[in-house]
């Protein structure tokens, strides 16, 4: 973690600023093991915290040079060229002969480098600072892999998640193209509903959402319908109405009276089997003498009580009949029983 940090120091500042992701991306680690490492070095006095961090914004860290000078039990000389030490690349030294300074004035990637120095001024002056470039939040999986996908997704939100989560894919062996060609199907799918795309790029790898069809498939066409069969219907649509109108036009209906005779006649049963709870046991069948007996107690209350006509008809107020009676006709009359 000591040489990462060391790495990413600034030849003017004489600081760093890497974030935690970077410097377990870097380290082949987790996140969290790089901040316990930056907690252990703070405590030890090999690094210092120059500026402490905030959203959107790393510590700036700067290295103990002196107590990397004092002599002591460790290696102090490198032991291959006085002075010199093998290049840094992005990710670690390169291997070979070649030798370079300690402390090139140079930086190791000079787009990098350069974009991070014009964040520093940018923040020191409180204006805001310029988009990172392409492939900055972490190791592309490909030259132009990452502006390739922002150029298909059409806006830059959520970068850095979006392009470790990108790297990681690619990793597991996802090829990046399928990756931003299903971002095109999708960018054309919302062009084509006319919905706007309220999913964020992190989400929409997160997802894998690459995998998805993302295309708009024509709606069946309705099965036409057959001459014979439209006859029928319509024939049969005609003798419903006819019924329906024929059973509406009846002014023969229930007598609203008979319904209130019935609810007293079973109160009144529910109140006499109250009454003579000895003579009716519950939770049995009814036997003959039983019914009979409570016929017996019934009949006053009945002859109080005489049940009204079944039906009543609504246009002349007419009454007739009894409950099992069947309804009479639309036109018939309580009158016709004396000339029958």
């Amino acid at each position: 973690m000591l040489i990462v940090l060391a790495d990413h120091i600034n030849t003017e500042t004489g600081k760093a600023w890497p974030s935690f992701g970077r410097i377990a991306a870097i380290a082949a680690t987790t996140v969290r093991t790089a901040k316990r490492a930056v907690s252990r070095l703070t405590a030890m006095d090999l690094i210092q915290i120059a500026e402490h961090g905030g959203p959107g914004r790393s510590n700036r860290y700067r290295l103990n040079w002196a107590l990397f000078q004092q002599d002591g039990d460790g290696d102090t000389h490198d032991t291959m060229q006085s002075g010199m030490v093998t290049p840094v690349a992005a990710y670690g030294d390169t291997q070979g002969p070649n030798m370079v300074s300690p402390m090139s004035p140079d930086p190791i990637n000079p787009s990098e480098q350069e974009a991070e120095d014009e964040i520093d001024r940018s923040q020191a002056e409180g204006v805001a600072a310029p988009l990172r470039p392409s492939g900055a939040c972490d190791l592309p999986p490909s030259k132009d892999g990452y502006a390739a996908f922002w150029d298909a997704w059409g806006r830059r939100v959520t970068v850095a998640d979006t392009e470790r989560l990108i790297a990681s894919k690619v990793e597991e062996g996802v090829v990046l193209a399928d990756v931003i060609a299903g971002v095109g199907r999708f960018r054309k799918y919302c062009n084509d509903t006319g919905k706007p795309p309220r999913m964020k790029p992190a989400a929409f790898v997160h997802g894998e959402k690459w995998r998805d069809d993302w295309q708009l498939y024509p709606a069946e066409p309705a099965k036409p319908k057959s001459a014979g069969k439209a006859s029928t219907s319509g024939k049969t649509a005609k003798a419903t109405k006819a019924t329906k109108a024929k059973r509406v036009n009846n002014p023969w209906q229930n007598n609203p009276a008979s319904f209130d005779w019935y609810e007293k006649l079973r109160n009144q049963v529910d109140l006499l089997l109250k009454r003579h709870a000895h003579e009716f046991p519950t939770g049995s069948a009814r036997s003959e003498a039983e019914i009979d007996r409570l016929k017996e107690l019934m009949r006053p209350w009945r002859l109080e009580n005489p049940e009204p006509p079944f039906y009543r008809n609504t246009a002349t107020g007419q009454t007739w009949g009894k409950c099992g009676d069947r309804k009479p006709a639309p036109d018939w009359s309580p009158d016709e029983l004396g000339s029958g």
